[in-house]
C-alpha cells in the first residue's frame, strides 16, 4: 500500500527527469551548406551545435514569427497590388471619360464652325442684296 509520502517521494525523481530533459543537448553537426556565422548572427544567444530543448522552442518561436511576419508582407503587397490595379482602372476611366468629352467639343466646334459658314454666306446673301437695292432705287424715279 503506498501512503502519500511514498507517492510524494516517487513523484519528484520524476519531475528532475523531466528537468534534466529541459537541460540536455542535442550535438548536432553542420553540413557545409549551412553558413554558421549567419546563424550565429541571427541566433546569438543559441549554441548552434549543441542545442537545448530550450534553445529549441526559441527557434520555433523565431520560426513562426518569421512566418507571421512573411505573410503580412505578402498581405501588404497583395493588397498594395489591388491598389495599383484600381488606380489603373480609375485612370483608364478617366482618361475615357476625356477623350469623350474632346470628341463632343470636337463635334461642337465642328457644329459651331458650319454655323458660322452659313451665316457668313447668308450675310454675304444679304449684302449683295442690299447692294442690289441700293442701286435699284436709284434707278428708280420717286413718285
Amino acid at each position: 500500500m503506498k501512503t502519500r509520502r511514498k507517492s510524494k517521494a516517487e513523484s519528484v525523481p520524476a519531475e528532475s527527469d523531466q528537468e534534466q530533459d529541459n537541460t540536455r543537448s542535442f550535438d548536432i553537426e553542420l553540413p557545409e551548406d549551412i553558413d554558421r556565422d549567419i546563424l550565429e548572427n541571427i541566433l546569438p544567444d543559441v549554441s548552434i551545435t549543441s542545442l537545448s530543448s530550450e534553445s529549441i522552442v526559441s527557434l520555433y518561436r523565431l520560426l513562426l514569427a518569421q512566418v507571421e511576419e512573411v505573410d503580412a508582407t505578402r498581405r501588404d503587397l497583395e493588397e498594395s497590388h489591388a491598389e495599383g490595379e484600381r488606380k489603373d482602372v480609375e485612370l483608364d476611366q478617366a482618361l475615357q471619360d476625356k477623350e469623350s468629352q474632346g470628341k463632343e467639343f470636337e463635334a461642337s466646334l465642328e457644329t459651331m464652325q458650319k454655323e458660322v459658314h452659313a451665316v457668313k454666306q447668308e450675310k454675304e446673301q444679304l449684302g449683295g442684296c442690299s447692294f442690289l437695292c441700293k442701286h435699284y432705287t436709284k434707278l428708280t424715279p420717286c413718285h
